[in-house]
């Protein structure tokens, strides 16, 4: 057991973690594992006090539970605390706090996922470094799986918002000392607020001990900023890091007065920016030009992020983890050259609030532009439906029904887009083809 780990525990928890080693920390009860332990969380769809019988069967060593559970243990090791989620909290920032490693928060509207395993591989084995998995950035994930992190000299974690006030809650958790801030768009508006509220919440991630930070060129204008900090602008022509000119494959980068030529020819055009910031914090983080340029060449496909895939000559873009009015705009706009059909799945784009109406017709007209054969899904996506200008175009409510039509459609040559928010699951329509 790492000591400052148990430390950490023995003192949230006023007790210490069986002898046992422990395997992993667990929010999610189908994913417990032997020798996990289990953070009995309660939430607005169910109690993870519940399921504290099926995680003592998978074998887990024990549960933070409430004080007030007066049920059976199961064999269980219980930690019975005040406040679940606020013992998660508590416990991953003593964990920090021992530990001391620099940290890189990732926020922003898109691109977090892609920028911070671009900068993971620009960093492998130069830079000591734990990142957070999947996109784990909430107020659960993130806190659970610092206590599952190794202990490293640098964690890059990404930090996302979807109620005011939960940035100050993950940054008090582990308050970064770099910063990036990736493109602000209307993501979780009905809950945020216009992009001004938006960009005032995600601001609060700079914190007293940030001196360094890399921001997308457009973010100033809804952000509220220290000038204090050091502060990279990245994307835009007069940014200070940005792609100059291109030949052939190559494309000329332009940074602190600096050229560097990078092939990054396996990277959608939409996504080469999130490279511009890895490369940044990279740089201040002490990896050579060199490495950068010859990583470059071979940076990671990141899975849902247009993502291509071929099946009988039919190639299927993979955009579905998430999706708001700019991403959704951005998948259209770099739609890959077809020899056949250009067909979009789009599903609705949620959390819009009074916003939706309006950002969906203007995506049905965007996409008249660029696609052959448009299906929607979803209630809010009628209105992509309705504004689309060409007759070939479905509406479902059903994925199954989708599915079924969308077969009969699909040659080989064809090129189809799945993109819609994450609560579609909209994966599974190209799971099932």
């Amino acid at each position: 057991m790492d000591p400052y780990l148990d430390k950490a525990w023995k003192k949230i928890c006023n007790r210490s973690i069986p002898l046992q080693k422990v395997s992993h920390f667990q929010w999610d009860s189908r994913k417990v594992s032997q020798n996990d332990i289990f953070f009995a969380l309660s939430g607005s769809l169910t109690d993870g006090h519940y399921y504290l019988e099926e995680v003592a069967k998978k074998g887990a060593l024990g549960a933070v539970v409430d004080q007030q559970y007066r049920g059976k243990s199961f064999g269980l090791q219980l930690y019975p605390v005040d406040n679940v989620l606020v013992t998660l909290h508590l416990l991953a920032k003593e964990l920090i706090a021992r530990r001391k490693p620099l940290i890189v928060g990732i926020t922003g509207s898109m691109g977090k996922t892609t920028t911070k395993e671009y900068l993971a591989y620009l960093l492998e084995g130069k830079v000591p470094f734990y990142k957070s998995p999947a996109s784990y950035n909430s107020q659960i994930t993130l806190p659970c799986n610092i206590l599952n992190a190794s202990e490293e000299r640098v964690y890059i974690l990404e930090m996302g918002v979807s109620l005011v006030g939960e940035m100050e809650k993950l940054v008090s958790i582990a308050p970064p000392t770099v910063v990036v801030m990736t493109p602000l768009a209307r993501a979780h508006a009905s809950q945020l607020g216009n992009l001004q509220d938006i960009g005032t919440e995600k601001s609060k991630i700079f914190t007293s001990k940030c001196s360094f930070s890399v921001v997308y060129y457009k973010n100033p204008r809804y952000m509220v900023m220290p000038e204090t900090i050091n502060k990279v602008m990245y994307g835009g022509e007069r940014s200070d890091i940005f792609f100059h000119r291109q030949s052939g494959r190559e494309k000329e980068i332009l940074y602190k007065n600096n050229s560097l030529r990078v092939n990054l020819e396996a990277v959608p055009n939409h996504l080469q920016e999130n490279f511009l910031a890895a490369m940044a914090v990279a740089e201040y983080l002490g990896v050579d030009s060199d490495t950068i340029q010859k990583r470059a060449e071979s940076l990671p496909v990141i899975p849902m992020r247009f993502e291509r895939t071929s099946k009988e000559g039919i190639d299927f873009i993979d955009d579905t983890y998430n999706a708001n009015p700019v991403s959704m705009a951005a998948a259209l706009r770099n739609f890959p050259v077809s020899s056949g059909k250009k067909i979009a799945v789009l599903g609705d784009m949620k959390e819009l609030g009074k916003y939706s109406k309006k950002a969906h017709e203007k995506i049905g007209v965007l996409a008249t532009k660029y696609v052959d054969i448009l299906f929607c899904l979803g209630e809010e996506s009628r209105h992509v439906y309705e504004s689309f200008g060409k007759k070939e175009k479905a509406h479902f409510l059903s994925k199954h029904l989708l599915v079924e039509d969308l077969r009969k459609v699909i040659r080989s040559g064809d090129v189809v887009l799945v993109k819609g928010s994450r609560s579609l699951k909209m994966e599974e329509i190209i799971r099932t083809i």
